[in-house]
């Protein structure tokens, strides 16, 4: 769901959005959670390529892109990934590199030594 609470702690001066689960499955999946837009993300002339990124970008907050999950990955046999293999702090940017999405990123951008997705 999504909420304007501008009053929100997670809401600094240049904040835009922040998101994160609320409810998950059986195998502790995300299946909810809440964005919440705070007043910066209005303080810009309209730009709905823009506003359509930070919803993506906040979506991925709910989805993937929290510390808390990565310690559950699973691979296609359903067993646990360890962390060192969904994401990488030794590179700048850190980046997600699961097997699965490793193998997307090098063929999407026909380049075999990418070491994942920012």
């Amino acid at each position: 769901y999504v909420t304007a609470n501008y009053s929100s702690d997670s809401c600094g001066a240049s904040t835009l959005a922040h998101a994160g689960p609320c409810a998950y499955d059986q195998y502790g999946r995300p299946i909810a959670g809440n964005i919440n837009i705070c007043e910066p993300f209005w303080s810009d002339e309209f730009d709905w390529k823009k506003d359509v990124q930070t919803m993506l970008h906040e979506m991925t907050h709910i989805t993937i892109f929290l510390s808390a999950l990565w310690d559950e990955f699973k691979d296609a046999d359903g067993a646990t990934l360890p962390v060192s293999e969904v994401y990488d702090t030794s590179v700048s940017p850190p980046v997600l590199k699961t097997p699965t999405l490793l193998q997307t990123v090098r063929e999407h951008y026909n380049c075999a030594t990418a070491d994942g997705l920012p």
